[in-house]
Formats: C-alpha cells, structure tokens, sequence
C-alpha cells in the first residue's frame, strides 16, 4: 500500500473542519490547503492511503473518508512518536511548521517514516531540534543552501472558497492581517507607507483580522480617513471582502514565510 503520513501542527485545540463527516463538504468549506491537496495526491492515483496526523492529550476516533477504495485519515495522538508504532510505514512523510515535536519522533525512530519531507517556516525553515530529515521544501529560492537537498514548494488555495465574485468594487484597497502577530505581518510599514504618501492617504482601506481596535487606533495615528476593520472573518466572508476591493495587499515580512493569505489572493487574479 502507498502511503503518504501529512503532520499538520502541533496544536492540540480541533479545528472548525473537523465536524466535517463527508467528503464533498469538507473538500468545498477546509480553506487549508495542506489538507486539500492530500486528497488531490489520491483522487490522481500517487498514494493508495493518506493519514493527517494531529496531537491530543484526549481520545478523538480516527476521521476516515473513502475514495473509491482509498481511504483519507485524520487521526490523533498524544505524541507523534507514537505514529512511529504503525505497522504501515510510509512511502513519504512531509512534516509542516518545524516543530520540536517533528524532530523528537524522527530523532527516535528514523527508519519509521519513509522519505521525510520538511517543510519549515519563519524561524524554522530549518530544523532546529537536531531533527534530521531527507529534502527540505522551501517557499524561497533565495534559501536554498549548498549542504542539504532543497526543492521549491508552491501552495496556493481552495478554488471553491477563493474564488471571482461578480459585485461592485466598494473599497480600493483590502488588507488582511493578523494583529497578534505584529512582528510579522508588516502593521508599522502599511501605516507608514499609507499614512506617509498624499496619494494613497484617502484610499478606502478594509482590513481583516482580530484586534480591530488596535487596528483602528493605528489608523488614526497615521491620519488615514477612510480605514475600516471588520475583524476576524470567516474564509468564505473574507473571499467576499476581497471580491469587493479593487486590490489587495499583504505586508508581511520575510519571518512570516509565505502566508497563506497571498496564495487567497493571487488565485482571485487567476480566475478572473
């Protein structure tokens, strides 16, 4: 049987997908592109099983989904040491994130996960808990180093949340952003870059993303007018949003990876 092992995170917390009990539904609604495109690797006949594998200090049964004869898992642990324990071993493994959970598995039982993939991001585009790991996928050329096997990763979005919308342009400009992590997402050059330029000062700005007031107070110091924030949003809410702004803009910097925002973007151009 060929097997490809997905692990995820290690959050522990369920996601919203999880109550998601047929196939069909959870391809339409899982904005997780991680997630989706396993089911892409079945549906073309790569891998006869797929297995996701998430953390939890309680017991949570296996989701299963069939296609055709394959079968798509999710399924907890309370370690991912203990997925080292299956009978299976798998042709490949991508671990996604860098974490120190990752590199204590693989750093105990090598041999028990196939062709390991890492695919890092931030501060840990490399290992950096001694995990030892066979190719590296990176969002960056530009990374790339001489002494480990590295390869381009592209991800991009799910086409049945992202997606054209044939309604009027409100706003010019739609900026999604995490103010919980400030550090990353670019807050400082979006407001001075916006705030700073005649041009761009009274542009109608929608953002989305939590902390809405920090948001709106940081609009004010730099005297941008016409600055509204919705908060978090929903993906299917933040696909409407975007479809009623004439661009979109992310100012992350480079420790924020490739945020999965500019994928949700970019395939908005691609459809149109």
């Amino acid at each position: 049987m060929r097997t490809f092992w997905l692990f995820r995170s290690n959050l522990k917390p369920l996601e919203y997908y999880h109550k998601f009990t047929e196939l069909q539904q959870f391809k339409e609604q899982c904005h997780d592109y991680y997630l989706i495109f396993p089911i892409w690797l079945l549906e073309n006949d790569y891998f006869d099983e797929v297995v996701i594998w998430r953390m939890s200090d309680e017991h949570i049964p296996d989701i299963t989904f069939k296609i055709g004869e394959k079968r798509y898992i999710q399924r907890w642990v309370k370690h991912f040491k203990e997925a080292a324990g299956c009978f299976n071993v798998p042709e490949i493994s991508l671990f996604r994130g860098g974490f120190k959970e990752y590199d204590e598995a693989v750093l105990l039982h090598p041999d028990r996960f196939g062709i390991k993939l890492y695919l890092g991001a931030g501060q840990r585009i490399f290992p950096k808990y001694g995990g030892q790991y066979d190719v590296f996928l990176l969002e960056d050329e530009r990374d790339f180093v001489s002494d480990k096997k590295c390869i381009p990763f592209y991800k991009t979005a799910n086409p049945y949340i992202f997606r054209p919308l044939d309604i009027p342009k409100d706003y010019d400009v739609c900026w999604p952003a995490n103010f919980t992590q400030i550090k990353y997402k670019g807050q400082d050059l979006f407001f001075n870059t916006f705030g700073g330029c005649p041009r761009l000062i009274d542009l109608k700005i929608m953002h989305c993303g939590n902390k809405k007031d920090m948001a709106i107070k940081m609009s004010k110091d730099a005297n941008l007018s016409h600055f509204q924030s919705v908060d978090s949003v929903d993906r299917e809410t933040l696909n409407y949003i975007l479809n009623r702004c004439k661009f979109a803009i992310n100012f992350s910097n480079k420790l924020d990876g490739c945020p999965r925002i500019s994928t949700e973007i970019l395939i908005l151009s691609a459809g149109l």
